[in-house]
């Protein structure tokens, strides 16, 4: 069978096959005094990295760069590809991209001490930064991000986690 392209926006490079789904995602790695920021939609029970798809013949970092204005307005600055993270959850085989990057110096997101709000496709997000050393605390999807977080390799990681099993299965 042929596969066919499966979007939201009509845009986003992901793709359908019968009944599943591959997702390919670019996320940003924010630190700042030792906190990372992350995101989660309001009825969500999960914190991710902020990110997003890219869309057609858009490159990961400008793809990062539009979906960080998209979300909270402000133009940031991408840097290098920190983590490869493949993830598998019924019914979707996803690949994130995770980069570094740093918020302008005027940022409203720098206040490490309330939750900043967020929109995407009028689903009302938060941000909320999270001390590094206490990630473990949190639910963090897909399980490898606090790893990516906390490991600071010079070169680029890759991670793959199949969440159809337990973390001790995996």
């Amino acid at each position: 069978m042929e596969s066919r392209l499966f979007t939201q926006s009509g845009r986003n490079l992901t793709f359908q096959h019968q009944d599943a789904v591959f997702n390919y995602r670019v996320a940003a790695i924010f630190r700042l005094d030792g906190h990372v920021l992350l995101h989660r939609v309001i009825t969500d029970d999960f914190w991710a990295l902020p990110g997003g798809r890219p869309h057609h013949f858009e490159s990961a970092p400008e793809a990062l760069r539009r979906e960080m204005r998209e979300e909270f307005g402000e133009t940031v600055e991408v840097a290098r590809l920190s983590a490869v993270i493949e993830v598998v959850f019924l019914p979707v085989h996803e690949i994130d991209l995770c980069f570094e990057a740093t918020l302008p110096p005027d940022s409203r997101l720098r206040d490490l001490t309330v939750e900043h709000a967020g929109n995407e496709e009028n689903l009302p997000l938060i941000f909320k930064w999270f001390p590094i050393a206490a990630l473990q605390n949190e639910r963090i999807l897909p399980r490898p991000v606090t790893t990516a977080i906390t490991n600071r390799a010079e070169g680029c990681d890759y991670w793959f986690d199949d969440e159809r099993q337990s973390p001790n299965d995996a």
